[in-house]
């Protein structure tokens, strides 16, 4: 079923994205996996900031293995 909104669907969750990595930034809570895997899977910019991130917060057990967002464990 194509989107009825074309390509400015993902729109929103880049300006959402954007600021949740801000406030995770920030504040260092993790924003999930699940929730970081929708943004790299919408816009290659967000990967960028989701790299940045992982790599600010390696305690939050989420790495990027061969351009795949994956858990593991100490």
């Amino acid at each position: 079923m194509p989107n009825k909104f074309g390509s400015f669907a993902y729109i929103p969750r880049i300006i959402f994205g954007g600021f949740t990595f801000k406030v995770a930034a920030n504040l260092g809570e993790n924003p999930g996996l699940d929730f970081l895997q929708e943004c790299w899977n919408d816009d290659p910019a967000l990967q960028i900031a989701i790299k940045k991130l992982l790599a600010k917060f390696p305690q939050w057990g989420i790495a990027c293995v061969d351009g795949v967002l994956v858990k593991w464990e100490r």
